[in-house]
């Protein structure tokens, strides 16, 4: 924040400093916000000390930058920043704050004062405080900068608290963030299981159902598909979604293209894909730079260059009594690797998909044999009601 003016509330060394900076110290406590302390504390400095120019300088992930300034109209806190760094540097070693002023041998009401001041909580350095005034205004002395010292102190312990509770704040709503989605995971699970239970003689709705939760879950994902081995050992694609391309999202229609230019490439053996990594481990494959790496499998190469761009991927096997039965996939434009919780949910997918295969199966094979009894049952009820003529027989076989 920049409040601009040369208009000073005191002089210099004005006797009713110590109960102005009585006042300041109240308000700078009063404030809840890094920012509003910051600001609260230049205006302060500037009416304590009389200060024509104020400038407070905060460390930083990017390094030492300027927070808050008061400065003359069309001055630039930057070149100000930049004028006094020798003079921050020092202050960084000795911790101490210093009155100057300057130039030398210069007569007073030509000379410019100038007071940097450390602010340090629990031994932690978070940046500077620096005031100035030109002669023709006043000249700063010792008391000035003890009271810039003392306030600069009050300050610390302010913006440090301000700082850790703005931290705690962060860290609360991180995990509320993170408690929201594994609550939407667990919802998600439940949904699938309950589509699960309602689709005993076909595993497409739980397919599709999966890839629309994993739409929902991936945030960043590309595309998602799920794929099965037939009875060649091809695979075949059971179900796909595609969402981005190297631009961003994909319109409908975009989409719909992409999710048939890969059904293109299928059914196709099964070998130099993840799919085929996946399922002779047993684990969960990542390919990170599907393009790069050189380990990457042929078929994801592939793709890529039929989609015009690089991406990671991630591949759960969908095991059967330690037999592979087919995968779910998962792409993404970021490169790199995916997290823990990435890989977890994969692999949850990818154990319903095979519940969802097997509760098929089970039903499927079970309608065949109460079929095969019913048919064996109705023949047998012929034979036993025409024992001298086998045409009835043959008419119900």
């Amino acid at each position: 924040m920049n409040t601009s003016g040369t208009k000073h509330s005191r002089r210099p060394g004005d006797s009713q400093a110590p109960e102005r900076l009585l006042d300041a110290v109240q308000r700078l406590h009063g404030q809840r916000t890094a920012e509003d302390i910051a600001t609260v504390l230049v205006d302060e400095a500037a009416a304590l000390c009389g200060a024509q120019r104020v400038l407070l300088a905060l460390d930083t992930a990017q390094g030492l930058q300027s927070t808050a300034m008061r400065l003359p109209p069309g001055e630039d806190a930057t070149a100000l920043l930049r004028a006094i760094t020798p003079w921050l540097i020092e202050a960084r070693r000795t911790r101490k704050a210093r009155l100057r002023h300057g130039p030398r041998g210069a007569a007073a009401p030509d000379q410019r004062s100038c007071m940097v001041a450390p602010l340090v909580a629990q031994n932690r350095l978070l940046g500077f405080v620096y005031a100035d005034i030109e002669g023709v205004f006043g000249r700063f002395h010792d008391t000035d900068r003890d009271l810039l010292a003392m306030l600069a102190a009050q300050a610390a312990v302010a913006l440090d608290n301000a700082q850790w509770a703005q931290g705690l704040e962060a860290k609360v709503c991180e995990r509320t963030a993170e408690l929201a989605k594994v609550l939407e995971q667990q919802t998600t699970t439940a949904e699938v299981l309950q589509v699960v239970a309602g689709s005993m003689a076909d595993a497409q709705p739980v397919f599709d159902k999966i890839i629309d939760s994993g739409v929902r879950l991936f945030d960043d994902a590309q595309g998602l598909a799920i794929y099965l081995l037939d009875a060649d050992g091809n695979v075949r694609v059971a179900g796909n979604r595609a969402l981005r391309g190297s631009s961003g999202p994909l319109k409908p229609e975009e989409a719909r293209e992409r999710e048939l230019l890969l059904r293109k490439g299928y059914p196709r053996p099964v070998g130099d894909t993840s799919i085929e990594r996946a399922i002779q481990t047993g684990r969960v494959v990542e390919i990170r730079d599907v393009i790069n790496d050189p380990d990457g499998p042929q078929a994801m190469r592939d793709t890529a260059q039929r989609f015009g761009f690089n991406f990671s991927g991630l591949t759960a096997p969908l095991m059967w009594e330690g037999k592979g039965i087919g995968a779910i996939t998962v792409t993404r434009p970021t490169l790199g690797a995916f997290s823990e919780k990435q890989h977890a949910l994969l692999r949850t997918f990818a154990d319903q998909a095979v519940i969802a295969i097997q509760n098929a199966r089970l039903f499927n094979e079970t309608k065949e044999a109460l079929e095969r009894q019913t048919a064996t049952a109705e023949i047998l009820k012929v034979i036993a009601s025409s024992p001298d003529n086998v045409q009835p027989v043959f008419d119900a076989i």
